[in-house]
């Protein structure tokens, strides 16, 4: 971001605890040293947070509600973080893609779903805004299990519309049995 600083980087030996790694990175990143700060910070505390072993890179970014490390496969790019503090700039009191899901979901309009539909848009919602998932990954997963006839595909499209328009989600993976839905 034009030179600012965002956030840290606690990089450890090969095989070292990252736990330990996040606790030294949580502190450099809640005070910063005048050093750090001559260098313009965007904001105090700084809040993208990465500490890596060399084999495994974790990341944390406090700006989303109740934010927990997760593992990454590589730094993000300095334009996403870019387009992440733009989004955190235009809407304050919702900076993050999991904050969006949590604030800005509008009520659901059910008149055009059928009843089995309804539950599975609103669970799939709920969970990943909550961040449910694998336990321990960070990675957030949802499963919907709904009978053959009962409108996967719509129920599909219509959680991902929405998080697509509301929680401005920068892509979705849909996947479809090429068997029975693709060309």
């Amino acid at each position: 971001m034009e030179r600012k600083l965002v956030g840290v980087i606690e990089a450890k030996r090969e095989g070292a605890d990252l736990t330990t790694a996040e606790a030294q990175a949580d502190r450099c990143a809640d005070h910063p040293t005048e050093a750090q700060l001559r260098l313009i910070a965007w904001r105090t505390p700084l809040p993208f947070r990465y500490v890596s072993d060399g084999g495994e890179t974790r990341f944390r970014n406090t700006l989303d509600p109740d934010s927990r490390s997760r593992r990454i496969f590589s730094f993000h790019q300095p334009r996403t973080l870019a387009r992440w503090i733009r989004q955190a700039d235009q809407a304050p009191q919702a900076p993050s893609y999991r904050a969006r899901l949590r604030l800005r979901m509008p009520e659901l309009d059910e008149r055009p779903l059928r009843p089995a539909q309804i539950k599975p848009v609103l669970g799939v919602e709920k969970s990943v805004a909550l961040g449910k998932g694998q336990q321990g990954t960070g990675q957030s997963r949802s499963l919907v299990q709904m009978a053959t006839g009962a409108g996967k595909t719509y129920t599909a499209v219509t959680f991902s519309y929405r998080m697509l328009k509301y929680a401005q989600a920068e892509r979705v993976l849909f996947l479809v049995d090429r068997n029975n839905r693709g060309p």
